[in-house]
């Protein structure tokens, strides 16, 4: 049974992902789940769910996880507001003739620690939509 285990944990996730519920919620219900059916094998011990509440507590407290939501929801927001995208198109006005300009603009813009305009936490919190709309040449069809 041990062999085909981690192939069931496997399945088993990827269809409780494909059902719709949320990335967290599928991996801990299914490593929940199959750590009970390892209990109750003989295969998992108990021991191990007493230690549960403090990794739970030690993870909440971590202050480098609790900043990702932010940073994530600051990325949103200069997104949806085109403060992002205003900002590049006018790095894109200074820097648009020299070569290299786009990666002029970047580091201006986010760039030296936290030096830049928006310090580089902030600027890879909101790179990801940036490029996929405003770096990137728009189409004449558009």
């Amino acid at each position: 049974m041990s062999e085909v285990l981690p192939l069931a944990i496997f399945i088993c996730t990827f269809a409780v992902l494909l059902s719709g519920y949320p990335v967290a919620f599928c991996l801990a219900g299914t490593a929940l789940a199959f750590a009970g059916l390892g209990l109750i094998t003989g295969h998992f011990d108990a021991a191990f769910f007493s230690a549960l509440p403090v990794r739970v507590y030690g993870i909440m407290t971590n202050e480098t996880l609790v900043a990702v939501p932010l940073f994530v929801f600051m990325g949103v927001v200069l997104e949806r507001s085109k403060i992002a995208e205003d900002l590049l198109e006018t790095m894109a006005l200074l820097c648009g003739g020299l070569r290299g300009g786009l990666g002029i603009s970047v580091c201006i813009v986010g760039g030296r620690g936290g030096g830049g305009y928006f310090g580089f936490a902030s600027w890879a919190a909101f790179w990801p939509p940036l490029l996929g709309s405003s770096v990137l040449p728009s189409s004449p069809w558009d």
